[in-house]
């Protein structure tokens, strides 16, 4: 047994800590409470393009998560 936690886990965790409500993050991510929760709840896998949006808000760089080998 592993303690990885999922794309999902981490957003809520972020969120959070943040202090933000469901309602909050997604319109910070410019996204729909229903998507922030499918994401948080491990539903569906969010898009690319909403994940660049998700790590924007948390302040990370997506880049450094998703560099490709040369």
């Amino acid at each position: 047994m592993t303690n990885e936690k999922t794309f999902g886990e981490v957003v809520k965790d972020a969120r959070k800590s943040m202090s933000l409500t469901r309602e909050e993050f997604a319109e910070k991510c410019d996204m729909s409470t229903r998507e922030i929760y499918n994401i948080e709840k491990d539903i569906s896998d969010p898009k690319f393009s909403n994940v660049k949006k998700i790590f924007n808000v948390m302040g990370l760089d997506i880049n450094k998560f998703y560099q490709t080998k040369e």
